[in-house]
């Protein structure tokens, strides 16, 4: 444990010791948020949504959530797996007393720390101070951390799973990608998905892009029974069974195709 929790403060001083990063990641976040809210701001003008079937303030809260969420999970794990293969510094990693896995969850928690000062705080911050009307989370607190919780796991599944491409392909740059299009699109991040057609939203609700996001933001908006919310967290629970299966065997047969660069 302690030699988990000292690669996870590593990770932490290795971001934060980049400050242009940290200073840019903050700057293009405000940015990624001003045009969210002006583009939808224009779209609901009176003249483009005469019958208001959904509220201005509904959509930017769905919005701001999927986005505080993206913004948090989001750690880019699987572009340091793709550049320890192409450096050949894997080989010193897979020689480490943790294992490789258990390095990469130390890195994703650190980058969650780091993200949650760049990104998570400034959102959270605009959501209080102008939609906390349209945030009910009065008897689901501890449901709601616990969903957020299985959302990071799964999130971590994917980056992890992503990079362990990067040792048959070595390059992971379309695969990552392409991961992020559909983490973005199908979890209602880039456009709610309550403006999807029907027959598309009950595809999408067969993968685990549903859930990532979509749980959680229902348990923080929606006023329902404890019962209900527990049955919320099943598919969650269960998705993050069967990536964890899927991960096992995946990365079983990644390693044994790892091929060294360098010497």
């Amino acid at each position: 444990m302690n030699k988990m929790a000292c690669l996870t403060l590593m990770s932490m001083k290795i971001r934060l010791s980049r400050k242009a990063s940290f200073i840019f990641t903050i700057g293009s976040n405000i940015i990624n948020l001003s045009v969210l809210f002006f583009l939808w701001q224009n779209i609901y003008q009176p003249q483009n949504n005469p019958d208001n079937l959904v509220k201005f303030s509904t959509v930017m809260t769905s919005l701001l959530l999927a986005n505080l969420l993206f913004a948090l999970t989001t750690t880019k794990i699987e572009w340091s797996i793709s550049n320890e293969i192409i450096s050949g510094n894997i080989i010193s990693k897979l020689t480490f007393p943790v294992g490789y896995l258990q390095q990469k969850i130390c890195d994703y928690l650190g980058s969650l720390i780091c993200n949650f000062f760049t990104s998570f705080l400034f959102i959270l911050i605009i959501l209080i101070t102008q939609f906390s009307d349209y945030v009910f989370v009065s008897s689901a607190q501890l449901v709601v951390v616990v969903s957020i919780i299985l959302s990071m796991i799964i999130m971590f599944i994917f980056d992890y799973l992503t990079g362990l491409t990067a040792f048959l392909t070595e390059s992971i740059w379309g695969i990552a990608t392409i991961k992020v299009c559909l983490v973005s699109f199908f979890s209602g991040v880039v456009v709610p998905l309550a403006f999807f057609p029907t027959h598309l939203k009950s595809l999408i609700q067969l993968t685990p892009f549903w859930y990532v996001f979509q749980t959680p933001i229902a348990l923080i908006t929606q006023k329902m029974s404890i019962e209900t919310q527990l049955l919320k967290l099943l598919p969650q629970c269960l998705w993050m069974a069967i990536l964890v299966v899927i991960t096992m065997f995946v990365s079983k047969r990644a390693l044994s195709n790892l091929k060294i660069n360098g010497g």
